[in-house]
């Protein structure tokens, strides 16, 4: 074992350049794939942390071909008096839950009797929540959720509020309630569908309309689809007479929820299996880039380490023994490199790059990963070693004298087919990182059918509600204001909206409803196709509703101006199809409906204004009406760019990845280049002494790697196409496939390799020819 360490420590001395490399590629590589599988494992494991989870369902829907993951409310409350085989049913109103706050007050607690205003999420459940997804309680007991007024807060929002003490008895004052908090769960975890929110008891009362999350747990002796469809064709008359007779059930394992990006309506958070596929592709790929490098120095380093070979075999060392002791260096460095890569990858949770992950980069949390990736990076050194060490070996007599196995065609082989695997990952990175970006910023500047730029949101209360009409007075009679409306949605800022279900002329429809004021459509630009606005008219009309819908829904269920929904709904007008939701969604029949909800007001600035000016004068007057208030105020801009955060994640990540990729490929390069070029120094020498110019030399130097790149690019495109097409199946509007992409990235690769090469080659290719031909 001494002669073996003493071995690899003359190794790092003797081959400092191979060795730095070689630890640098392998611990970037090594950084890198923890932080990607970090990210994996938290997808992968999503809703794990749910008791029983592998017989806990939602309950799904799907009306005229779209699911969605809405439900009437009876449809659960039904259920769970159908069978003892359901253990629990869980009811809730999560889809507003994730969209609007509560405001309220605590009791202040010190001298000055001041109160701060909270704005928190609150999500109304039924008891069989507590059943389901047991909450760890810290204090009280979950049971409280059933008392009167009673609330279950979240251990965050407990410190937060109450600073370390007891938050037991406490009461939580809002506009129009008074909550007291009856327990304090523990916080679920980020990658699971439970909400961290205030919870409090559902009212007990039949509503048909969609706007539920429903959640079952089946006996695990069961089969839940089976049972699931029995319960639907037994109420089957009901649902029928309720105006759902064209509608179909269905249920979704919770594992799976994370993943089924096509349900509507969901606030589950989601990735694609394509997206992950791709990051482990991306993490195998950087993996085995360093790998093939550690090979290939190896490889090169064989015929300057043969003499020493020999030398121990002489002294009786054999051959089986020296190759165990290659192996072990190789397996040496890996394991070192595996060290610096946790202390890279502790120093990377400390910065800003865990914004771009959904989970936390905290090693102690992923001890088991850790121990995987431990293994890899022994399995590595394995694999790289062995290969090496049988080669360093086995030299035949005449190889060895000459000291040309490097120049040998077999020897030329090996490397060029390794180095070739680098570049088709390469190539397939740089084109998924092109066209991800390239589709981020085609749904950030996609025109939603109104003009984005120009507006600003706020976020309102109620004492701030009546006083709407002097708010927007005021701010009409700024000369950067051009007009204000209301509305109780956020536009661009989410995929689901309240579900209307009704009937026109005996036919259902569904259509997503947005309620606004009289205002709202002409405050942003929005123009009528057939009909007319809103008007002031239509707000004194009693026993009576209006709408205005887009075309999407004329269409779809061939509706005329002054049709009648359920009889009370007139619709007086249609609009262009606008994009409400994100570009990930196709466009779907939807409506505004006159409401005198005023959430959020729509704030249109003038031609030429400084959008971000004018949010400073508007925080002005609003502290004026309503002062202390947490108002949130932002550009539309914003509101739409921050709801393809995960995306712009995703592709810097992927980004960032990639240019490591090509990175690490460059260094093998690099690494490559630098061996190549001593084992001909003497061939170069040769040929500048017959009239070779710098030029020629560095050309003929060049070209052997174009070819190489030209081959790998001819495998590399139809991959990278084909993994592209298949992430872009997850969005309803897509860039398109350019050409031109592929093209830029054949030339960033070859740029990159060319100066590479040429540089590394260029004091080779200018040395003294009578110095180079003497160095064999």
């Amino acid at each position: 074992m001494k002669t073996i360490i003493r071995n690899f420590f003359h190794t790092l001395r003797r081959f400092k350049m191979a060795t730095l490399l070689n630890l640098l590629g392998l611990s970037v590589a090594f950084s890198a794939f923890i932080v990607i599988m970090v990210q994996v494992s938290y997808d992968l494991r999503f809703n794990s942390s749910i008791p029983n989870a592998d017989h806990v369902y939602r309950i799904n829907l799907i009306h005229e071909g779209s699911p969605i993951a809405a439900t009437p409310r009876p449809v659960g409350d039904g259920l769970a008096a159908y069978s003892p085989h359901v253990k629990a049913v869980a009811i809730n109103n999560a889809m507003y839950a994730t969209v609007f706050d509560r405001y309220f007050t605590i009791d202040a607690d010190d001298s000055s009797g001041q109160q701060q205003t909270y704005a928190e999420k609150m999500m109304e459940t039924t008891s069989g929540y507590i059943d389901i997804f047991q909450p760890e309680m810290l204090e009280g007991d979950a049971q409280a959720l059933q008392e009167p007024d009673k609330v279950l807060i979240p251990q965050s929002m407990s410190e937060r509020l109450f600073k370390g003490e007891s938050a037991i008895g406490k009461l939580l004052r809002g506009e129009d309630f008074v909550w007291t908090v009856g327990g304090v769960y523990k916080d679920f975890p980020k990658n699971s569908s439970m909400h961290n929110f205030i919870l409090w008891q559902m009212d007990k009362h039949e509503h048909w309309a969609l706007n539920y999350e429903t959640y079952i747990s089946i006996d695990p002796s069961q089969d839940a689809d089976a049972l699931f469809s029995e319960y639907i064709s037994t109420i089957k008359p009901m649902l029928e007479s309720t105006g759902f007779n064209n509608v179909e059930f269905f249920l979704s394992p919770v594992k799976t929820l994370h993943f089924e990006t096509a349900i509507g309506f969901d606030t589950v958070a989601k990735t694609s299996k394509t997206q992950l596929w791709i990051l482990i592709g991306i993490a195998l790929v950087i993996l085995l880039i360093a790998a093939i490098n550690f090979t290939n120095y190896s490889i090169a380093l064989a015929p300057l380490r043969v003499r020493s070979i020999n030398t121990q075999k002489v002294l009786g060392a054999g051959e089986t023994e020296l190759r165990i002791s290659l192996t072990i260096e190789a397996v040496l460095v890996c394991l070192i490199s595996f060290g610096i890569a946790l202390f890279l990858v502790h120093l990377l949770s400390l910065t800003s790059v865990t914004n771009l992950l959904s989970s936390e980069l905290i090693l102690q949390e992923n001890i088991p990963l850790l121990f995987i990736v431990g293994g890899i990076a022994l399995l590595t050194g394995l694999f790289a070693g062995i290969y090496p060490a049988l080669y360093s070996t086995s030299f035949a007599p005449a190889v060895v004298l000459k000291g040309n196995f490097g120049l040998s065609s077999r020897g030329r082989r090996l490397r060029s087919t390794l180095v070739g695997i680098q570049y088709v990952a390469s190539f397939v990175l740089i084109v998924a990182a092109l066209f991800m970006f390239m589709q981020t910023k085609y749904m950030q500047h996609q025109n939603p059918g109104y003009d984005r730029s120009k507006m600003i949101v706020v976020t309102t209360n109620k004492q701030f509600t009546n006083q709407h009409e002097l708010f927007a007075e005021k701010l009409n009679s700024l000369p950067s204001i051009d007009a204000v409306g209301y509305s109780e949605a956020l536009l661009a800022g989410r995929d689901h909206f309240e579900v209307y279900q009704g009937k026109v002329k005996d036919i259902s429809i569904v259509i997503n409803t947005i309620r606004a004021d009289v205002n709202f459509l002409q405050a942003m630009n929005i123009p009528i196709l057939e009909g007319r606005y809103f008007t002031q008219s239509d707000t004194q009309t009693e026993g009576g509703y209006f709408a205005i819908l887009n075309e999407c829904a004329r269409k779809e269920y061939n509706l005329q101006v002054g049709d009648k929904v359920d009889g009370v709904v007139t619709i007086v007008g249609f609009i262009p199809d606008i994009n409400y939701t994100s570009f990930r969604k196709e466009i779907e029949p939807m409506g505004f409906v006159l409401d005198p909800t005023r959430r959020f007001a729509y704030v249109r600035t003038k031609e030429g204004t400084n959008v971000y000016s004018a949010i400073q004068e508007i925080e002005k007057e609003l502290q004026v009406l309503s002062p202390g208030f947490p108002f949130e105020i932002r550009s539309l801009d914003d509101v739409s760019n921050d709801s393809y955060g995960y995306e712009k994640n995703m592709m810097i990540l992927i980004t960032l990845f990639s240019l490591l990729a090509i990175l690490l490929s460059m260094i093998g390069v690099f690494g490559l280049v630098i061996f190549e070029n001593e084992y001909k120094r003497k061939e170069i020498g040769i040929r500048k002494v017959f009239g070779s110019t710098t030029k020629e030399i560095l050309e003929r130097l060049n070209k052997q790697y174009v070819y190489l790149l030209i081959i790998c690019f001819i495998i590399a495109a139809p991959l990278a196409y084909y993994g592209v097409n298949q992430w872009l199946q997850n969005f309803a509007y897509k860039t398109p496939m350019y050409w031109w992409v592929f093209a830029v990235t054949f030339l960033l690769v070859a740029a990159l390799t060319s100066a590479t090469v040429t540089f590394q080659s260029w004091r080779v290719a200018n040395a003294n020819p009578v110095d180079s031909i003497k160095t064999e």
